[in-house]
């Protein structure tokens, strides 16, 4: 009789029609860390750490509907199309891989908090950021060592638009967590002008020449009023 362990961890490597996984590598690391971790039904499975197995491909992870938690980091993997199922993830650890793009991988996974994508390979800014920006709960987010973080726009570009980031590449955000957004267009325009915001000095006097002398005082000529404060702006 089959241990029910065992058949867990048999299901988890095959797809519907098919006597075994396609990449035995991938599925071997998840059928050891299954039997690790002790789990039993595909229900119970919330975390699992794949990290450092050399995995050039993500095992199917389709049956784990309750995966909130999941280490990928520091493999080989390029394709993230096998997380297409896992909807309630609010963790992922993809950094140190090959990965070189994303789109159409992530999207759906709407609760996602912690994304490590860092020590990558993606290249475009604009098809990064798209995929992401419809995560609202997104709160960490490293993307750092890729090819497009070169690009001048990079670091204004990601946290105008995903505002819900407060950590992004392990540094606070100024622009994070902002129920609206700032109202402009160009993030540049923005920090320009919250530039000259903050360089407008003021410096404030009092117009003594509205006020009496002592003698004007003494013989009463010019009756003494409130004096007048004078502020001048300047940058």
């Amino acid at each position: 009789m089959m241990h029910p362990a065992s058949s867990l961890r048999e299901r988890s490597l095959r797809k519907p029609g098919e006597p075994q996984c396609i990449n035995a590598e991938a599925a071997e690391a998840l059928g050891k860390q299954l039997k690790i971790c002790g789990y039993k039904k595909n229900n119970e499975v919330t975390d699992l750490y794949l990290g450092e197995k050399g995995l050039k491909e993500i095992p199917d992870l389709s049956q784990f509907r309750i995966l909130s938690h999941l280490w990928l980091n520091n493999n080989k993997i390029q394709n993230l199309t096998m997380l297409k199922h896992n909807c309630c993830l609010t963790e992922l650890y993809l950094n140190n891989n090959e990965i070189r793009d994303i789109s159409g991988a992530l999207k759906h996974i709407h609760v996602l908090q912690v994304l490590m994508l860092h020590n990558n390979h993606l290249k475009t800014l604009e098809k990064t950021v798209k995929e992401l920006q419809g995560m609202q709960h997104l709160q960490t987010l490293n993307l750092f060592n890729n090819p497009m973080s070169h690009d001048r726009r990079y670091h204004l570009y990601v946290i105008y638009h995903i505002p819900s980031v407060t950590l992004f590449d392990r540094k606070g955000c100024e622009f994070g967590n902002h129920l609206v957004k700032i109202p402009y267009e160009n993030p540049e325009h923005a920090v320009l002008v919250r530039a000259m915001r903050r360089s407008v000095m003021e410096f404030a006097t009092v117009d003594w020449e509205k006020m009496p002398t002592c003698e004007e005082k003494r013989l009463g000529s010019n009756p003494e009023k409130r004096p007048e404060r004078l502020t001048i702006k300047f940058r």
